[in-house]
């Protein structure tokens, strides 16, 4: 049960280190890993071929990335000020969605994609904190579960709107990087 701010605290904090492991591994293996099995007919189907507009070149994803990580920061941290945790399960539950994605296409294709080994990996640590968090709000009565249950959904949107943003617009971030805006 979460018991005080500290223990929020601890929860944002591990949710978003777990966060951050992850989207580097996809800022160091995305675009080397697209051009090694764009060839290869076996990966047509995997989501970083069939999307990989969304991921001009590393820089891109970088730049994407570091807004990504910045917004969560942000939610995170007024989060854990605030000692509400709801956004702190928001964050946590897309990032959980997103890592089973990665697992998801891994399975599927049956190889380690940009993003899969740290999904293995932060998934399980990431359901933990999920538990955590419900565990401790539930406890606290209806009202409470239902305040939880919305404003995790509010920030959960925002969050999605905010990624599906960033790829629309990839194209004109990678031209504004390399001075072709």
């Amino acid at each position: 049960m979460l018991t005080t701010m500290m223990d929020l605290s601890f929860l944002a904090f591990s949710a978003f280190t777990l966060f951050v492991i992850h989207e580097f591994e996809e800022i160091i293996r995305c675009r080397p890993w697209i051009h090694k099995h764009k060839p290869e007919s076996r990966y047509a189907n995997d989501m970083w071929i069939r999307n990989q507009r969304a991921y001009p070149s590393t820089e891109t994803i970088a730049v994407m990335i570091l807004e990504e990580i910045v917004l969560a920061a942000s939610i995170l941290l007024i989060s854990a000020s605030l000692n509400c945790p709801a956004p702190v399960f928001a964050v946590t539950l897309g990032n959980s969605i997103h890592l089973a994605g990665h697992i998801v296409s891994a399975i599927i294709s049956r190889a380690w994609n940009p993003g899969s080994v740290t999904a293995a990996v932060t998934l399980p640590l990431n359901v933990v904190i999920l538990m955590l968090l419900i565990t401790g709000t539930t406890s606290k009565g209806t009202n409470t579960a239902i305040s939880f249950t919305i404003t995790s959904l509010v920030v959960f949107v925002a969050l999605a709107a905010n990624l599906a943003l960033l790829h629309r617009i990839a194209p004109r971030i990678h031209a504004h990087i390399h001075g072709r805006a």
